[in-house]
């Protein structure tokens, strides 16, 4: 038995750690982990109006296990012990065959096996989203692409345990089969570059990460650009000839999920060739989109790449044009992807920004843009709303007439908006409220031609008298069995919009211009007031 000193030591060591602890917790939380690929658990607010006692407790309880003050540290300790022993710590990893790691989130796996697949509604809904950035491109003399990435389990579905998998037709091939069949959109789908890759003896995945190899990068960048040269984009691709035999340690992201330093280092196969493109922070151009981008979202990211010796020097056979990529993490330094297409071009833009933004593309005017989607998050990707301006020209050649305010519908003339997913903001009386901790705001609603009792032909808002690009013929078959009316499919539209452009532009309006569905006229603008709390 201990004495009563010892079991009174213990009981002091135990609340001094857990004091100790607190004094350095983030107590704002909200953090991203770049060792556990995820964002941390902010502290509950206490504040917001629908907060109770058991939401709050689950809230503070996910805030403490990943802010407490030397988490990392005990993260650490315990998930060596368990990872010795076997015994899986988290349900975000998948322990697979031959040393492999899988990530478990946003369906990844089960993506693989053929347990989830995406639905014809999200295609849909991705078609109509990529048409529009597309119409936009081409509108400006631009050329966009899609460029598709498989997950990692869906090009070694054969290290999954649990069953006997095989390479098999996964989300990015339903896509670019949906967008090649409905849209005149470009797709690039790279999954066969790595899976020739790999048939080569390559790892074109790391077994401890979620993300791709250089050598798999490389495979990738070939892929997209022969398609380029193949469209008659550019003319050439930088011979590169980089040497892979060189490694270095590497700590995969899936190891930090289990626990840091759960996994030992693997060895990173990296790319060596004599550089010929420098990192421009200092250009005016660079200033611009840092200052720009640092408004979207917390995990944003700009670089921009110049290729100065290549393109000066006349012997070199380089394409003069510019590229600019909306891409995520698998453009991050250690892939050096971006560093392949920055051989290729004059200057090489990479934004780690998940949305089309007309206020980016202005600064640095790129000819080509590639929008980059891994198979676990393009669902969510490719329909996330673009911010981008609309032409509104076609609306000065229509005569305008008052909205329909029939006994059927009186409250807002034919439409209603409403905020989708975003707190506290609300919608009511034709007011739009909008929580000002939030940086941006997804608006979805429908609007139909009271009329003609049919669909719209289009619908146009305005911030005032800025014209915003809203993605209009949603389905909608519920609104009009609502209202009776039998021609009414597809009248829902969605739209996104920026808290600094509305504090930057003094916006207290939005305006809904409904074009009749027979696009003869034009309806008098709905109009509801905005205000930001």
């Amino acid at each position: 038995m201990y004495s009563k000193a010892v079991k009174i030591g213990v009981i002091v060591l135990f609340f001094a750690v857990i004091a100790v602890s607190a004094v350095f917790s983030d107590f704002k939380g909200g953090k991203i982990s770049e060792s556990q690929n995820r964002r941390l658990a902010e502290f509950p607010d206490i504040e917001s109006e629908d907060m109770d006692f058991e939401k709050f407790t689950e809230g503070f309880e996910s805030w403490s296990n990943d802010n407490i003050g030397f988490q990392e540290t005990y993260s650490r300790f315990y998930a060596k012990i368990n990872t010795a022993a076997g015994i899986p710590t988290t349900d975000s990893v998948h322990y697979g065959r031959d040393g492999f790691y899988f990530i478990t989130d946003d369906n990844s796996v089960d993506i693989a096996t053929g347990k989830h697949v995406i639905s014809e509604e999200t295609l849909r809904e991705i078609a109509e989203t990529q048409q529009a950035v597309s119409d936009y491109y081409k509108s400006r003399g631009k050329t966009y692409y899609v460029v598709l990435v498989p997950g990692k389990a869906s090009v070694y579905p054969e290290k999954i345990r649990g069953g006997s998998f095989e390479v098999t037709e996964t989300t990015v091939d339903k896509i670019e089969k949906y967008l090649t069949e409905n849209t005149d959109v470009k797709v690039i789908n790279v999954k066969g570059a790595l899976l020739e890759c790999k048939e080569q003896g390559n790892l074109v995945f790391m077994k401890t990460d979620t993300h791709w190899t250089p050598v798999g990068a490389y495979a990738a960048y070939n892929t997209i650009m022969d398609r380029l040269i193949a469209d008659g984009e550019i003319d050439v691709k930088a011979d590169l000839d980089p040497d892979f035999s060189k490694t270095k340690p590497f700590d995969g992201d899936l190891g930090g999920m289990i626990g840091i330093d759960a996994l030992p280092p693997e060895p990173l196969y990296y790319a060596e060739w004599k550089a010929n493109f420098v990192l421009d922070q200092s250009s005016s151009e660079y200033t611009a989109v840092s200052d720009t981008i640092d408004t979207l979202s917390r995990t944003t990211k700009v670089e921009l790449f110049r290729n100065e010796k290549r393109y000066l020097n006349s012997s070199e056979n380089v394409n003069h044009k510019t590229l600019q990529i909306y891409g995520d993490s698998l453009f991050l330094d250690v892939r050096q992807i971006k560093q392949f297409f920055a051989e290729s071009f004059e200057t090489v833009q990479y934004l780690r920004v998940r949305s089309v933004c007309e206020e980016l593309d202005l600064i640095n005017d790129p000819d080509i843009v590639i929008y980059s989607a891994y198979e676990r998050l393009a669902e969510h990707v490719l329909t996330n709303k673009p911010l981008i301006s609309a032409d509104s020209s076609v609306l000065d050649s229509l005569k305008e007439i008052p909205v329909n305010k029939s006994d059927v519908w009186n409250g807002n003339n034919g439409m209603l908006a409403e905020i989708k997913e975003q707190g506290s903001c609300k919608v009511e009386n034709q007011e739009i409220v909008l929580d000002g901790s939030l940086e941006r705001y997804d608006i979805t609603g429908w609007a139909l031609d009271f009329n003609l009792q049919t669909d719209l032909k289009d619908l146009f808002v305005f911030a005032d008298d800025i014209p915003i690009k809203v993605i209009y013929g949603k389905k909608g078959t519920d609104v009009g069995k609502h209202f009776g009316f039998e021609n009414v499919q597809n009248c829902r539209f969605s739209f996104s919009l920026r808290r600094d452009f509305l504090i930057k532009n003094n916006v207290k309006q939005l305006k809904f211009v409904m074009v009749s569905s027979d696009g003869v006229h034009k309806y008098e603008p709905v109009v509801y007031n905005v205000t930001i709390e």
